[in-house]
């Protein structure tokens, strides 16, 4: 009787540890490095941090110059099964440029400053359904990638803190290519609006057909800005561990 229940009691307490271990492998933060070049040259390199609690996800980026100095940092908190923005916050250390979003009870607030010599612009707005932020696009991608893959437009809200707003965008399977011997979709986003795609050059993000998905190549606006405030179009290229 002993016996039983000593073999009783270790298979419970193994049984124990195997999902603690499962647990903690599911809650490790997955990192991924990447490099920016703009005009041919390098001039970024940076680093996602992303982890997941209890259905809230979050995700840092932090930017680096070519010297290695921390550029620029923005983190996002959402909802992992809705990817619903739920908190964003981006500082420039360099210009001290800054961009927040919270919500506020049934309304959403964001903040704007475009450098440490001026004073936060804000706007109260209500509500949007599926509010993304700029790097969150790729979990977007993920979550539609049968619709996607199927030749299916998807639509999304992009916050855009410059302008305290959100625009309507679509994403738009175009092609498919090889990268580093990975096939890949290459998945186009463009305003909605007829009128902003005058304006608003496109942006194309080259997904892996298999899964996990991992985003390889990023072409379009970047998020550190020059020294002037004027936005950069460059392309990002992305390394991870397999």
């Amino acid at each position: 009787m002993k016996l039983k229940k000593l073999t009783s009691r270790s298979f419970f307490f193994f049984f124990f540890l195997f999902m603690m271990w499962l647990l903690t492998a599911e809650d490790k933060p997955a990192e991924i490095n990447g490099s920016i070049h703009v005009n041919g040259s390098l001039r970024f390199s940076l680093t996602v941090i992303q982890s997941e609690t209890n259905g809230i996800g979050q995700k840092i980026t932090r930017y680096f110059d070519k010297t290695g100095q921390l550029r620029l940092e923005e983190k996002e908190i959402f909802h992992t099964d809705s990817l619903d923005l739920i908190r964003f916050n981006l500082k420039d250390f360099k210009s001290g440029r800054e961009e927040e979003f919270f919500k506020q009870q049934d309304q959403i607030v964001v903040r704007y400053k475009k450098d440490s010599q001026t004073s936060f612009k804000e706007k109260i707005r209500d509500q949007y359904r599926h509010l993304l932020r700029g790097s969150m696009i790729v979990l977007y991608i993920k979550k539609n990638f049968k619709q996607l893959e199927n030749n299916k437009k998807v639509s999304l809200k992009l916050l855009v803190p410059k302008y305290l707003r959100a625009y309507g965008f679509l994403l738009k399977k175009i092609n498919e290519t090889r990268i580093d011997g990975q096939n890949c979709y290459v998945i186009k986003m463009y305003p909605f609006s007829w009128f902003l795609r005058g304006f608003v050059k496109p942006t194309y993000f080259y997904i892996e057909t298999d899964s996990p998905h991992q985003l390889r190549k990023y072409e379009g606006i970047i998020t550190p800005k020059a020294d002037n405030g004027k936005s950069f179009r460059g392309i990002v290229t992305f390394t991870f561990k397999r």
